[in-house]
């Protein structure tokens, strides 16, 4: 560890310099950990000095949980006063008799890991005074690149302002709409009216609030397109399956149209309405409701038979973290599929669920009977060829009972029946004890369904 000073303060032409190196920054407080360097500058009378700071650390750990790495802080700051009172008090009162005085400041880190996400390329700025201040920020986190701005300041005991800019690119786009607004007190945050465009709809969060006590949440979507979610998972499995990105086509005939090429389109033009008003101590003990409904986009001269999708809902009501409420999916057809199975496989029908959703937050479960019909599974390289397939089966919680699952095929036909139960391996358990218990559960299906 190392400190430097070097020259004098009390005029208004005096400065005072100030260097420190910190081999552990436990030394300020103990749940720091890494090194930091600092230097500052005080210049001015000594009743209100102006300050000029510089601070940098290569990875600086907070309480074990938080790590910046490329830390960097660069600050100019008319009257210390102020900021001394917001970190004594968590908040500043112009009425205190403190001046705000100007101030200026940038923060980089090059990565920021909280938990198991990671923030990358975040750089926040701000200018004016401690009453006034234009705020702008920028970071990368799970493949989207974010940008803010906001203009606020401190009044009474909490901070208010207005986000007048915010900006998200990558696999979803979305804009501001509107100026949402933002408060900030000592211990709690609130922001209200925030308005998003996204490809095709909004989203919206009408009110929002969070303190250690209490959150809430309010707010719908409205026509949120699925085309950028399906132009990212397809990039994703044709990565995954050691292509350049792309789900391979069957190769067609001349002028033959590319059935999977019409799928992708049918998919992307998938559209979902939702609303959410949830309240309550903590986010596995929450109140209230959300709905969602997925439907396809109002295509002029599209028949109703050809749609990808039926009526798509889920309505969710919540009690202290309890879960009840419907969920109902239905698939025309499972052409679509067709896109992602390999050149030689075929699969075709109407797919139904229609049930209820129990259990709780943390540990959800289906109730209700899953129905197929007019099925196909077809591959030319095999000579397979299942037709006029039918599934009655039933999910009861944690397990699925199949009463039927028949293909016919040639002269004759296939009969499933049994139980699927899905057996949760403990957490706490030895690996060796997991690797025991799955083949168990492998064994168990496996007979029940040779039933």
């Amino acid at each position: 560890n190392r400190l430097r000073a070097q020259g004098a303060l009390g005029r208004s032409d005096d400065v005072l310099q100030t260097s420190m190196a910190l081999d552990s920054a436990a030394i300020l407080d103990a749940r720091l950990g890494g090194a930091l360097a600092l230097d500052a500058k005080l210049s001015g009378a000594l009743l209100r000095p102006s300050l000029s700071v510089r601070l940098s650390s290569a990875q600086l750990v907070w309480d074990s949980r938080i790590t910046a790495d490329r830390l960097a802080v660069q600050s100019e700051i008319g009257d210390p006063r102020a900021l001394a009172v917001i970190w004594r008090q968590g908040t500043f009162d112009p009425a205190a008799g403190v001046g705000g005085g100007d101030l200026g400041a940038r923060l980089t880190v090059g990565e920021l890991r909280v938990g198991p996400q990671t923030l990358q390329a975040i750089r926040i700025d701000a200018s004016g005074s401690a009453t006034g201040h234009r705020l702008s920020g920028a970071a990368r986190w799970a493949g989207h690149g974010f940008q803010l701005g906001a203009t606020g300041g401190f009044a009474a005991a909490q901070w208010q302002g207005v986000i007048d800019s915010l900006r998200a690119d990558g696999i979803f786009t979305a804009s501001l709409r509107q100026d949402a607004r933002l408060v900030v007190e000592r211990d709690s945050i609130r922001l209200s009216d925030l308005v998003l465009n996204t490809e095709g709809g909004a989203l919206s969060v009408r009110n929002a609030s969070w303190s250690p006590a209490a959150m809430n949440i309010q707010g719908d979507a409205k026509a949120l397109s699925l085309k950028p979610l399906v132009e990212w998972l397809e990039r994703e499995a044709g990565t995954a399956a050691g292509g350049a990105g792309q789900v391979s086509q069957r190769p067609l005939s001349s002028g033959e149209p590319d059935p999977r090429i019409e799928a992708a389109d049918r998919l992307k033009r998938l559209q979902l309405d939702a609303s959410w008003a949830l309240s309550g101590p903590v986010w596995d003990r929450l109140d209230g409701n959300v709905s969602a409904r997925l439907r396809p986009e109002v295509e002029s001269g599209v028949a109703a038979t050809d749609a990808i999708l039926g009526d798509n809902k889920v309505d969710l009501n919540f009690r202290a973290g309890d879960i009840d409420g419907i969920a109902e999916l239905s698939i025309p057809s499972l052409r679509f599929s067709r896109r992602y199975t390999a050149p030689d496989w075929t699969l075709d029908g109407a797919l139904f669920f229609s049930g209820r959703v129990r259990g709780t937050v943390c540990a959800p479960e289906l109730v209700g009977a899953l129905r197929a019909e007019g099925l196909g599974l077809f591959n030319r390289s095999l000579g397979w060829r299942l037709r006029d397939g039918v599934i009655d089966a039933r999910f009861d919680g944690k397990s699925l009972t199949i009463n039927t699952l028949r293909f016919a095929s040639g002269d004759g036909a296939v009969t499933i029946a049994g139980a699927l139960r899905l057996i949760e391996p403990d957490p706490g358990r030895s690996e060796e004890h997991t690797s025991e218990l799955q083949s168990r559960q492998y064994l168990v299906c496996r007979l029940l369904l040779e039933k």
